[in-house]
């Protein structure tokens, strides 16, 4: 599989987001100039940097998305910026105040920086903990298709599935899709399996794995990066998974 290239506007973009964090984290630094208090000057950087901490957690999964998704990512651009911070501020004290071990001083602080990147990631690892019990579906090989004209469908949801197309990918597709609320998930999942894979018999979702045995999937909400998952019962109707209008069904295989 050929390894994702950076796109030109992500990198301009991460280029860009990293001179800004990286001057207003050297400003706030240099708020130990004015104070000969070194302890009091200190606090109050780190204040400062544990403040723009937090606004850069927000901002990476806002202006940065490709930037988030692990913590190794998250943490490691975040890393880059306070290398770049302390390197800045050591040039700062060293041709500003002549003061280079204080600069050094100044820039331990950036670990109050780097702490909410850190909590959140081990928050969001905490997320995706998957509950001990969550059901299955199984694609049903040589069964036929649910009769659609015994549902009620008065009453009908438009949704998103979220999965990718084949399983060795790692870019996930978007699919709209109408759900009645009296149907059950994994019925709908089969009937939209069949149905796309008719239309577009060039480019299908792979459903069964290298041996010919169905896959099993795993259904869960889109939920915010803070919030935990929340998985869903594909043996239940979209009433009882309190699905809504709207929502997105992420979708993923397993053997």
């Amino acid at each position: 599989m050929t390894p994702s290239v950076p796109q030109p506007k992500a990198v301009t973009r991460s280029a860009v987001y990293a001179a800004i964090a990286a001057l207003l984290l050297t400003l706030a630094g240099s708020l130990g100039l004015a104070n000969t208090d070194f302890g009091s000057s200190y606090a109050l950087i780190m204040f400062a940097f544990l403040v723009l901490g937090c606004v850069h957690v927000w901002a990476l999964h806002h202006w940065l998305p490709e930037k988030t998704g692990s913590l190794v990512k998250e943490f490691g651009f975040t890393l880059l910026l306070t290398l770049l911070t302390t390197g800045l501020l050591a040039a700062l004290y060293r041709f500003v105040a002549e003061e280079l071990p204080r600069g050094l001083g100044v820039a331990t602080a950036l670990v109050a920086f780097v702490f909410p990147i850190v909590a959140a990631g081990v928050y969001a690892a905490f997320l995706r903990i998957p509950p001990k019990e969550y059901k299955q579906w199984y694609y049903p090989v040589g069964q036929p298709l649910p009769d659609m004209d015994l549902l009620d469908l008065s009453r009908v949801l438009v949704i998103q599935f979220e999965f990718t197309k084949q399983a060795d990918e790692t870019a996930f597709t978007n699919f709209r899709a109408k759900a009645p609320v009296s149907m059950l998930l994994g019925e709908l999942f089969f009937i939209f399996l069949n149905d796309y894979n008719d239309r577009n018999p060039d480019s299908p979702i792979a459903y069964l794995d290298a041996a010919q045995r169905p896959y099993g999937w795993t259904f869960y909400k889109k939920t915010n990066w803070y919030q935990r998952r929340r998985y869903l019962d594909p043996d239940l109707t979209f009433q009882a998974n309190k699905v809504v209008d709207n929502e997105t069904i992420v979708a993923v295989r397993s053997t």
